[in-house]
Protein backbone atom coordinates (compact mmCIF):
# COMPACT_ATOMS: atom_id res chain seq x y z
CA UNK A 1 0.00 0.00 0.00
CA UNK A 2 1.00 3.64 -0.29
CA UNK A 3 2.79 5.29 2.57
CA UNK A 4 0.53 7.46 4.66
CA UNK A 5 0.85 11.15 3.95
CA UNK A 6 2.54 13.27 6.56
CA UNK A 7 -0.65 15.12 7.27
CA UNK A 8 -1.75 12.11 9.27
CA UNK A 9 -5.07 10.82 8.03
CA UNK A 10 -6.04 13.44 5.49
CA UNK A 11 -6.82 10.45 3.34
CA UNK A 12 -9.86 9.83 5.49
CA UNK A 13 -12.25 7.16 4.37
CA UNK A 14 -13.68 8.83 1.26
CA UNK A 15 -17.33 8.11 2.03
CA UNK A 16 -17.61 10.26 5.15
CA UNK A 17 -15.62 12.95 3.42
CA UNK A 18 -17.98 12.86 0.49
CA UNK A 19 -20.90 13.89 2.66
CA UNK A 20 -18.97 16.75 4.20
CA UNK A 21 -17.82 17.86 0.79
CA UNK A 22 -21.38 17.80 -0.50
CA UNK A 23 -22.49 20.07 2.30
CA UNK A 24 -19.78 22.56 1.46
CA UNK A 25 -20.59 22.21 -2.21
CA UNK A 26 -24.28 22.88 -1.78
CA UNK A 27 -23.71 25.93 0.37
CA UNK A 28 -22.11 28.01 -2.35
CA UNK A 29 -23.77 26.80 -5.49
CA UNK A 30 -26.43 24.57 -6.90
CA UNK A 31 -25.10 21.41 -8.38
CA UNK A 32 -26.92 20.24 -11.48
CA UNK A 33 -26.04 17.51 -13.91
CA UNK A 34 -25.73 17.36 -17.63
CA UNK A 35 -25.92 13.78 -18.73
CA UNK A 36 -26.62 14.17 -22.38
CA UNK A 37 -29.70 13.20 -24.28
CA UNK A 38 -29.86 9.72 -25.63
CA UNK A 39 -28.81 9.84 -29.27
CA UNK A 40 -32.07 11.31 -30.45
CA UNK A 41 -30.87 14.67 -31.64
CA UNK A 42 -28.60 15.26 -34.58
CA UNK A 43 -26.12 16.66 -32.07
CA UNK A 44 -24.25 14.07 -30.12
CA UNK A 45 -24.41 14.70 -26.39
CA UNK A 46 -23.59 11.16 -25.39
CA UNK A 47 -21.22 10.35 -22.60
CA UNK A 48 -21.71 13.73 -21.07
CA UNK A 49 -22.05 12.75 -17.43
CA UNK A 50 -20.86 16.08 -16.13
CA UNK A 51 -21.76 18.25 -13.22
CA UNK A 52 -22.77 21.85 -13.67
CA UNK A 53 -22.22 23.92 -10.56
CA UNK A 54 -24.19 27.12 -10.78
CA UNK A 55 -22.76 29.81 -8.56
CA UNK A 56 -24.86 32.71 -7.37
CA UNK A 57 -22.67 35.14 -9.33
CA UNK A 58 -23.63 33.64 -12.67
CA UNK A 59 -20.55 31.49 -13.07
CA UNK A 60 -20.95 27.87 -14.03
CA UNK A 61 -18.22 25.38 -13.19
CA UNK A 62 -18.10 22.12 -15.11
CA UNK A 63 -16.38 18.79 -14.52
CA UNK A 64 -16.92 15.06 -14.39
CA UNK A 65 -19.93 13.67 -12.53
CA UNK A 66 -19.59 10.54 -10.35
CA UNK A 67 -21.31 8.48 -13.04
CA UNK A 68 -18.77 9.39 -15.72
CA UNK A 69 -17.12 6.24 -17.12
CA UNK A 70 -13.69 7.56 -16.12
CA UNK A 71 -14.78 7.80 -12.49
CA UNK A 72 -16.95 4.70 -12.50
CA UNK A 73 -14.23 2.53 -14.02
CA UNK A 74 -11.46 4.25 -12.05
CA UNK A 75 -9.52 5.08 -15.17
CA UNK A 76 -6.46 7.28 -15.07
CA UNK A 77 -6.45 10.45 -17.16
CA UNK A 78 -3.10 10.74 -18.89
CA UNK A 79 -3.69 13.88 -20.87
CA UNK A 80 -6.11 16.71 -21.50
CA UNK A 81 -6.36 17.79 -25.13
CA UNK A 82 -8.02 21.17 -25.13
CA UNK A 83 -10.17 22.23 -28.02
CA UNK A 84 -7.89 24.88 -29.57
CA UNK A 85 -10.78 27.32 -29.88
CA UNK A 86 -11.49 26.92 -26.18
CA UNK A 87 -7.88 27.37 -25.19
CA UNK A 88 -7.30 30.39 -27.46
CA UNK A 89 -10.45 32.21 -26.49
CA UNK A 90 -9.26 33.21 -23.08
CA UNK A 91 -11.15 36.05 -21.54
CA UNK A 92 -9.25 39.28 -21.08
CA UNK A 93 -9.61 42.02 -18.52
CA UNK A 94 -12.28 43.04 -16.07
CA UNK A 95 -14.98 43.34 -18.70
CA UNK A 96 -14.56 39.65 -19.55
CA UNK A 97 -13.99 40.38 -23.23
CA UNK A 98 -13.47 37.44 -25.51
CA UNK A 99 -14.49 33.98 -24.45
CA UNK A 100 -15.84 31.24 -26.66
CA UNK A 101 -19.62 31.12 -26.93
CA UNK A 102 -20.66 27.59 -26.02
CA UNK A 103 -23.70 25.54 -26.82
CA UNK A 104 -24.35 22.43 -24.71
CA UNK A 105 -22.63 20.24 -27.31
CA UNK A 106 -19.56 22.48 -27.78
CA UNK A 107 -16.42 20.41 -27.14
CA UNK A 108 -14.16 21.88 -24.47
CA UNK A 109 -11.52 19.16 -24.36
CA UNK A 110 -10.83 15.47 -24.76
CA UNK A 111 -9.63 13.46 -21.79
CA UNK A 112 -7.21 10.77 -22.89
CA UNK A 113 -6.87 7.87 -20.47
CA UNK A 114 -3.87 5.68 -19.83
CA UNK A 115 -5.72 2.70 -21.31
CA UNK A 116 -6.01 4.52 -24.63
CA UNK A 117 -9.69 5.39 -24.32
CA UNK A 118 -10.71 9.01 -24.70
CA UNK A 119 -13.75 11.03 -23.68
CA UNK A 120 -15.01 14.29 -25.03
CA UNK A 121 -15.92 16.91 -22.45
CA UNK A 122 -18.63 19.30 -23.64
CA UNK A 123 -19.89 22.56 -22.26
CA UNK A 124 -23.13 20.87 -21.20
CA UNK A 125 -24.97 24.19 -21.04
CA UNK A 126 -25.02 27.48 -22.94
CA UNK A 127 -22.67 30.20 -21.86
CA UNK A 128 -19.39 31.94 -22.52
CA UNK A 129 -16.23 30.01 -21.75
CA UNK A 130 -14.14 32.21 -19.50
CA UNK A 131 -11.64 29.77 -18.07
CA UNK A 132 -10.13 26.37 -18.67
CA UNK A 133 -8.32 24.72 -15.78
CA UNK A 134 -4.64 24.97 -16.69
CA UNK A 135 -3.68 22.90 -13.64
CA UNK A 136 -4.88 19.87 -15.60
CA UNK A 137 -2.08 20.31 -18.14
CA UNK A 138 0.45 19.17 -15.56
CA UNK A 139 -1.90 17.02 -13.43
CA UNK A 140 -4.57 15.69 -15.77
CA UNK A 141 -5.79 13.03 -13.38
CA UNK A 142 -7.04 15.68 -10.95
CA UNK A 143 -10.12 15.81 -13.18
CA UNK A 144 -10.85 12.30 -11.89
CA UNK A 145 -9.30 12.31 -8.41
CA UNK A 146 -10.69 15.64 -7.29
CA UNK A 147 -13.41 16.13 -9.88
CA UNK A 148 -15.64 18.47 -7.93
CA UNK A 149 -12.90 20.69 -6.64
CA UNK A 150 -9.36 21.20 -7.95
CA UNK A 151 -10.12 18.99 -10.92
CA UNK A 152 -12.87 21.18 -12.37
CA UNK A 153 -12.47 21.44 -16.13
CA UNK A 154 -13.90 24.79 -17.15
CA UNK A 155 -15.83 27.86 -16.07
CA UNK A 156 -18.58 29.49 -18.12
CA UNK A 157 -20.38 32.73 -17.59
CA UNK A 158 -24.10 32.90 -18.30
CA UNK A 159 -26.43 35.75 -18.93
CA UNK A 160 -29.91 35.80 -17.37
CA UNK A 161 -31.59 34.30 -20.39
CA UNK A 162 -29.12 31.43 -20.61
CA UNK A 163 -29.55 30.81 -16.92
CA UNK A 164 -33.33 30.77 -17.18
CA UNK A 165 -33.36 28.34 -20.09
CA UNK A 166 -30.95 26.00 -18.45
CA UNK A 167 -33.49 23.77 -16.73
CA UNK A 168 -34.41 22.31 -20.08
CA UNK A 169 -30.88 20.99 -20.48
CA UNK A 170 -29.77 19.90 -17.04
CA UNK A 171 -31.04 17.69 -14.23
CA UNK A 172 -31.30 18.37 -10.52
CA UNK A 173 -29.55 16.02 -8.10
CA UNK A 174 -32.81 14.08 -7.70
CA UNK A 175 -33.33 13.86 -11.43
CA UNK A 176 -29.77 12.69 -11.81
CA UNK A 177 -30.16 9.95 -9.17
CA UNK A 178 -33.37 8.79 -10.86
CA UNK A 179 -31.73 8.71 -14.25
CA UNK A 180 -28.87 6.60 -12.95
CA UNK A 181 -31.31 4.08 -11.56
CA UNK A 182 -32.75 3.51 -15.02
CA UNK A 183 -29.36 2.71 -16.54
Amino acid sequence: GRMADDDGGMAVEARGDQKRLQDVVSRYYTELFSIGKKETTNLDYTGLDQYVQVHTNGLVVGGLAPSHPILEQKKKIAQVDWNTKAKKNKVRGKMKKGGLHCEPHTPVCTLVCSDGSSYLVRAGVRGKLIETNDVLDASPNLAAEDARNKGFIFILMQNKKQKKNMETIVLSSEGYENELETR
